[in-house]
């Protein structure tokens, strides 16, 4: 009897641990559906924004014409060649993917960083659940705070991250099929671990940490150091080395963009506020900023919190270490997010920002895994505090979903953005830069009206102003002088931006092919084209300044549209000097590198013109027919040369090739009357001259012609 009843009670268990479970799983997976829904909520509004114009978008993106094209010759290209200082071909090809899919939209670009960033939520969950299978709210919590939290907005909506969010979706692959590998020590996932690595190398470089973080897990999982396990891992630190040996290759020229010098203690100083200023984030994500300039101290007197966040980095450290009494949970979460983010803490201080949200992407799983097994633990040891710990995870889901639905507006774009960084570091001189160059660059030609383009130049001319009263680098001071030389060319004060594009030329080499192209414009097109243009001393001055400048700018590297653009300059200046076998020389360089640009053409035809070449006139036309069949202005300078030869005939033909094209043309009805006319064919003259001057009243030409022929009959 006594054992029918514990048979039976043991069956009641049995029954409520089921039930338990199965409320357990329907409660999981109703709150993993409600992270999902929050976070496409948080991060929908992205969908419509723009790109960053100023801040990496451009270059992998908008001026990259390798992604626009998505063929077998580019894809080789994108495993051969650095972008942007990095090397991350997967990356390169899903944008040339995006690309094609919405022709550049941005719209698909922040889309599909969207749907990653909803993939790698559910991969996270996952992996905390393998890797604590006994607690599914630690998983939950970690994926809930990976998912909202706001430190991951930079990550998700700004379209150059995502290298970040990508690589982070192979990385967290091969770590699941780790901890698949720990339980069945197949080969075959061993071997599926490091094809997903591979991916998320090659995907963004910093995932050459993924060795280390298997170690971590080793740990965690009790494994014993063996001969075994150190074979196991040795293809994946080959494979860590060779990408690691190829990041600094590729970074060689962004290492030159050092930080302000500093002493060694001020970098160990810097080094631990940035350390303790992400671990404080993690739980209170304030004062966040898309860039964290260097303090404006240094080199002067440091604010003495920094010099504390050495001692409280220390704390952390042996608070840490001795949390191992405790069990595993905190030190293999530090470790994890201590090795996930070694590689960004500015050892070597590059660049100039001392730290950055989209660093904490992996590494704050670490951190977040101790969250949730904090939760855990006071849930399991303190059940009087179990409500009260749900409200505070509550209110915590609520505030960081609100903040980040808030933040996730500054990404709309660049003006957004920076304003932004200006308001929480008033001397951030790279974000007064980066706004000036927006507005003069993209909203002033982008403006319908004259007052709003000198509008937008004048806040360019006040953002350039501001930048050059901070700690700048040469290259972005002469990027600064630059840009206000340019505004100043662009509102006629020519004079002052003379000034400021000299100086840019003087003080760094990064602008200078800019401000001599820039400067040799004004010289020529202003001073030499109109303020001088009666003084012929100072005007062929001019014109030989601009040739210095014209031919300086040809000296430096630069892309083959911009050298065939500076030709074309040079043979303008050739043909104002009167030396029009140098102006054509000039053009067919410019052509050579521009083969598709027609105003080369036009060039080179006007000036064969003027030294009798007919035959070669004819043939520019010919070939901007060509490529543009239905350009009138083609056909009628070939029209306009037939004549000139004699050939009336062909130019009826052609004239009436133009008249198919715009039937308004008053100039085209008249030469072909009077092609007409010296074909004895007056009627068709006369037809053709009251056309034009019913099109162009003020026509003297046709005027005067059709009355001769008309006078003419008459007798």
């Amino acid at each position: 009897m006594a054992k029918k009843n514990e048979n039976k009670k043991l069956h009641q268990l049995q029954s409520t641990a089921i039930v338990d479970k199965n409320n357990l799983n329907k409660f999981i997976l109703f709150a993993l559906v409600a992270i999902i829904i929050t976070t496409i909520i948080i991060y929908f509004k992205a969908i419509k924004f723009d790109f960053i114009y100023n801040w990496d978008d451009q270059d992998y993106i908008i001026d990259n014409a390798d992604i626009k094209h998505l063929n077998f010759e580019n894809v080789k290209r994108f495993f051969s060649s650095f972008y942007n200082s990095n090397y991350q071909p997967v990356t390169m090809l899903v944008y040339a993917i995006e690309y094609k899919s919405g022709n550049g939209n941005p719209s698909v670009f922040h889309l599909l960083n969207i749907i990653i960033h909803l993939l790698n939520t559910f991969l996270v969950f996952k992996l905390i659940r393998n890797i604590s299978p006994k607690n599914a709210i630690v998983a939950l919590i970690t994926a809930t705070l990976f998912a909202i939290h706001p430190m991951h907005i930079e990550s998700v909506a700004w379209v150059s991250e995502l290298k970040d969010v990508l690589y982070s979706f192979f990385f967290l692959i091969s770590l699941l099929f780790y901890t698949h590998f720990l339980k069945t020590k197949k080969i075959k996932d061993l071997t599926l671990v490091m094809c997903f690595f591979l991916l998320s190398c090659l995907s963004k470089s910093a995932a050459v940490i993924l060795p280390f973080v298997l170690l971590s897990i080793d740990y965690y999982y009790d494994r014993k150091l063996s001969w075994k396990m150190v074979i196991e891992k040795v293809p994946f630190f080959a494979i860590s080395l060779l990408f690691g040996i190829v990041a600094i290759h590729s970074q060689g020229s962004a290492i030159k963009e050092m930080a302000p010098e500093m002493s060694i203690l001020e970098h160990m100083a810097i080094i631990s506020f940035s350390f303790c200023s992400y671990l404080i984030k993690a739980v209170l994500p304030f004062k966040l900023s898309a860039l964290y300039p260097y303090p404006i101290e240094l080199q002067g007197t440091l604010s003495m919190i920094y010099y504390l966040s050495i001692l409280l980095l220390v704390a952390i450290f042996i608070a840490v270490w001795f949390s191992k009494k405790w069990g595993k949970d905190i030190l293999f979460g530090f470790i994890f997010f201590i090795f996930t983010i070694i590689l960004v803490i500015q050892f070597v201080p590059v660049g100039a920002a001392s730290m950055a949200d989209r660093y904490t992407y992996i590494p704050y799983i670490g951190l977040f895994f101790i969250l949730g097994n904090f939760f855990a633990f006071i849930q399991e040891r303190y059940l009087a505090y179990k409500n009260i710990l749900s409200g505070i995870l509550v209110i915590c889901f609520i505030a960081y979903s609100t903040f980040s639905y808030s933040r996730v507006n500054i990404w709309k774009n660049d003006e957004t953005l920076f304003t932004d960084v200006i308001n929480k570091y008033p001397y951030c001189s790279i974000a007064y830069l980066n706004r000036g160059t927006y507005f003069f660059n993209y909203l002033t030609p982008s403006s319908a009206n004259v007052s709003d383009k000198n509008s937008y130049m004048q806040k360019a001319i006040i953002d350039f102003e501001n930048a050059l009263k901070y700690p700048l680098s040469d290259a972005n001071k002469a990027r600064a002088y630059l840009g206000i030389g340019k505004i100043n060319g662009s509102l006629n004060n020519f004079d002052s931006a003379i000034q400021y594009l000299t100086k840019c030329i003087a003080i760094d080499a990064s602008y200078r092919l800019n401000a001599y192209m820039e400067r040799g414009s004004i010289y020529l097109n202003h001073y030499a084209g109109k303020a001088f243009l009666n003084d012929t001393v100072k005007r062929n001055n001019y014109l030989h300044k601009s040739i210095q400048d014209f031919e300086s700018s040809l000296k430096l590297p630069s892309k083959d549209n911009l050298k065939g653009l500076i030709y074309y300059n040079l043979s303008m200046v050739q043909s104002q000097l009167g030396n029009v076998k140098d102006a054509i020389t000039n053009i067919d360089f410019a052509i050579k590198f521009n083969p598709n640009d027609l105003n080369g053409y036009f060039s080179r035809c006007g000036y064969k013109i003027s030294i009798g070449d007919y035959n070669g006139a004819i043939a520019d036309c010919n070939l901007i027919i060509k490529l543009d069949p239905q350009n009138g202005k083609a056909y009628f300078s070939r029209a306009y040369i037939e004549y000139e030869m004699g050939d009336f005939k062909a130019t009826i033909n052609d004239i009436s090739l133009v008249l198919n094209i715009d039937k308004n043309n008053s100039t085209a009805y008249t030469l072909r009357a009077n092609a007409y006319n010296n074909c004895k064919n007056y009627k068709n003259a006369i037809d053709d001259y009251n056309k034009a001057i019913e099109l162009n009243p003020n026509d003297l030409v046709a005027i005067d012609n059709r009355n001769k022929i008309i006078l003419y009959s008459k007798r």
